[in-house]
């Protein structure tokens, strides 16, 4: 009896076995979910009819196929295969992770997988046993969401650079704005001065019982203003043919001795004249070194550079001159102007070439002048293909260096003018 009572329990037990197994099995073929049983080579021993209807591949044509062959990317396969291999040996089971399966027609579908040991009845891996989520539509929603979210960050950045340079925009306009009311300004004053002494002494001159001594100073002070008036004149017309685009550049043959030797000249006595000593030094052999380049705005470049630093000198000595340099992988000439004054400030050396700007004197205050002989000294540098710089120190001096480019091949030779 009691032999009989065991086998049926036996049995019962068998029958509820089949029963869960069946209902698992009726769960797994009928659920939207991945399930497939893989051996330890990664053959597909088991997979359900969701499998099937998702990858268009018939259970005939996928059971005893290579799981890693027949579906996942060939970029992808030994990232996945090296998951695999670690899940089948003890304490390694990577549970969870997602991957790519592609469809019979190439198409890729992403599932998030639950991964479990398969063991025998000895306790032994056989297999890895996976269920599987369709998270396809998640992903794509993800890429969407990330690329909308691209998209806003794209466009926050633009925005950023469109208020950035409007800022700026913003900054120069009203920088540019306040250069040219304080240059009308100091225009204004620069313009009624010399009138002032033209009209002032030229009314002096009609006094009756005026000395002849009296007479020649007022004629000089009327002379020195008409001058100062006619170059604040053609500064202003220069200017605004080089922003009109109308100054034109004329290059041809130059003595470039025989133009510094002219400012030397023409200079010296009234450098002289504030007690300071004039140097011109040369660095090219012969008399009359020609070079290719715009004589008249060379001229007035030179000329620009040698007032500033008569201006601006009150002690010391005042040097021209030019020596050969390679610019740009070509001979060239650099030519400058060096001076013993006050020097320039590094926040002013920064602007002093823009225009509507002026060096300040020892008292902090601009001293005479509109603005542009240096800015339009630049320009004309430029023009000729040249590129100019200053190297100054505060109280120690300045030494404002321009490139005359392309020239011939040249010799070293030092000549001395004093």
């Amino acid at each position: 009896m009691l032999k009989q009572y065991k086998n049926w329990q036996n049995r019962l037990a068998q029958t509820k076995l089949v029963e869960s197994e069946n209902r698992l099995f009726k769960i797994l073929e009928s659920g939207n979910i991945v399930s497939i049983q893989l051996d330890t080579q990664g053959k597909i021993i088991y997979c359900n009819n969701y499998l099937t209807q998702i990858t268009g591949y018939s259970k005939e044509e996928i059971i005893g196929q290579n799981w890693f062959d027949l579906f996942i990317p060939e970029k992808e396969k030994k990232q996945v295969q090296h998951i695999f291999y670690n899940s089948i040996t003890p304490y390694n089971l990577v549970e969870n992770f997602e991957n790519k399966i592609l469809t019979k027609t190439g198409q890729p579908i992403f599932v998030s997988w639950h991964n479990t040991q398969f063991k025998s009845e000895s306790n032994q891996i056989v297999g890895i046993a996976s269920i599987g989520v369709n998270i396809t539509n998640n992903k794509k929603y993800e890429n969407r969401l990330k690329e909308k979210n691209q998209e806003i960050e794209i466009q926050n950045l633009e925005y950023k650079l469109i208020n950035e340079k409007l800022s700026e925009a913003k900054e120069k306009a009203e920088e540019s704005e306040r250069l040219k009311s304080a240059f009308l300004s100091n225009m204004s004053h620069e313009i009624r001065t010399p009138m002032n002494g033209i009209l002032g002494f030229a009314e002096l001159l009609q006094e009756p019982d005026l000395t002849s001594e009296v007479q020649s100073q007022y004629i000089q002070i009327i002379e020195n203003s008409g001058k100062r008036l006619l170059s604040i004149i053609n500064d202003i017309i220069d200017i605004s043919k080089i922003e009109s685009g109308l100054m034109q550049v004329d290059i041809k043959e130059c003595d470039l001795n025989q133009q510094m030797n002219y400012i030397y000249t023409f200079f010296k006595p009234e450098v002289e004249a504030k007690g300071l000593s004039f140097y011109f030094k040369s660095s090219l052999s012969g008399h009359r070194t020609m070079v290719k380049t715009d004589c008249e705005k060379l001229y007035a470049i030179l000329t620009n550079l040698v007032k500033n630093a008569i201006k601006y000198t009150d002690q010391g000595n005042i040097e021209i001159g030019y020596e050969p340099i390679i610019y740009k992988g070509e001979e060239a000439i650099v030519a400058y102007v060096k001076d013993t004054g006050i020097g320039i400030s590094p926040k002013s050396q920064k602007t002093i070439f823009e225009r509507f700007i002026q060096a300040e004197g020892t008292d902090g205050m601009a001293l005479q002048g509109a603005g542009l002989g240096l800015s339009i000294t630049k320009s004309y540098v430029e023009m000729m293909g040249g590129h100019i710089w200053v190297d100054s120190e505060e109280s120690i001096g300045s030494i404002f260096r321009f490139t005359l480019p392309k020239q011939e091949a040249l010799t070293n030779k030092t000549n001395h003018a004093q």
